[in-house]
């Protein structure tokens, strides 16, 4: 990661999560977990899990009163602190991309990823990607820094086999969404409804590990 990247990061999380949005980050904990975890104790959080609600309260979550986001509001009030490199950064992360990607094929400029519910391709320069099994789907977030696109660490990955559960979800989530907001699109519905994925995700999660410890509890008894 370049430093001036991690600089720009540090200053923008300390900014969102500062004594003044206390109660915003409150409220976007509350929402993303359904009350399953509470903010005061996340010592049940993984560190990826904290770093997926992190990036959803920062580029996602809309701020009480202020119909922006955290990461718009920063650039507001404090693009003014910040160097030509730093500015030119944060233009680009007030466009990220969230969504479900399936990894199509590796080419010389990275790999590319198709959004399975627009069609969207993007080439992502993520090395790490290479080493995935080739049946399962990536929910995460694809930033661009300097003009280079990659997906974010707060990555998800899900069997492939749940691609029709996510289709009917998402697809009915979204057909409610586009009747109330007929202007926008499959970008502007995960902005808004990404709190609603990440309750599937939860509860998809519940379900395999339930299904695993019945299965480990009927080896048992078998043996």
């Amino acid at each position: 990661m370049l430093e001036a990247e991690q600089n720009l990061r540090d200053k923008l999380l300390r900014f969102a999560t500062s004594e003044r949005y206390d109660g915003e980050l409150a409220r976007a904990f509350d929402l993303y977990w359904t009350g399953k975890y509470c903010i005061d104790d996340t010592s049940e959080l993984g560190e990826t899990d904290h770093a997926r609600f992190i990036e959803y309260y920062i580029y996602d979550y809309q701020l009480a009163g202020h119909e922006c986001t955290a990461v718009q509001r920063f650039a507001e009030f404090r693009s003014y602190t910040l160097s030509d490199e730093e500015r030119r950064m944060l233009a680009e992360w007030e466009e990220t991309v969230f969504g479900v990607f399936s990894a199509e094929r590796s080419e010389s400029s990275g790999m590319v990823l198709r959004d399975i519910f627009d069609g969207t391709e993007l080439t992502v320069v993520n090395p790490e990607l290479a080493m995935l099994p080739p049946d399962c789907l990536l929910i995460g977030r694809v930033i661009t820094v300097l003009g280079e696109r990659r997906l974010s660490g707060a990555v998800s990955s899900v069997p492939v086999s749940t691609e029709p559960v996510l289709r009917k979800f998402v697809t009915a989530k979204y057909d409610v969404y586009k009747r109330e907001h007929p202007e926008s699109d499959w970008r502007g519905f995960f902005q808004s409804e990404r709190h609603g994925l990440q309750h599937l995700l939860l509860e998809m999660r519940l379900k395999i590990a339930a299904a695993g410890e019945t299965q480990e509890s009927h080896t048992e008894r078998s043996a």
